[in-house]
């Protein structure tokens, strides 16, 4: 820490159980990761801003991530339940609208990449 090669570390954040691991193991905080909203409860925009306050109360960040919608279908055939269609772009406008309603200092972006909609 305090170097020219100093990162800020995160840890995916699943469930509750991620605010005393985070800052137990020394990460900077986590981040959602999955951009399927409900997929787990850090993929969970409604308790964002309650994640961000809980994990501040350690000296933590949390880093909702948001995305255009999801499908892994064609490579992870069984994950149907996560899919979340884009919805003529109005998930990733509901995404990005709760990422900035529960401040967060951080967002991340999954991933065009994962999406085959």
């Amino acid at each position: 820490r305090g170097s020219p090669f100093d990162a800020t570390v995160l840890s995916l954040f699943l469930d509750e159980r991620d605010v005393d691991f985070v800052a137990d193991a020394g990460f900077d905080g986590a981040y959602s990761y999955f951009a399927a909203s409900g997929f787990t409860e850090g993929s969970s925009p409604g308790g964002w801003r309650t994640l961000r306050q809980r994990m501040a109360a350690t000296g933590k960040a949390f880093a909702p991530s948001v995305g255009p919608g999801y499908n892994d279908t064609l490579i992870r055939p069984w994950n149907g339940g996560a899919t979340r269609p884009r919805e003529g772009g109005r998930y990733y406008d509901e995404m990005w609208r709760a990422a900035l309603d529960a401040s967060a200092s951080v967002v991340t972006i999954t991933s065009y990449n994962d999406t085959l909609i």
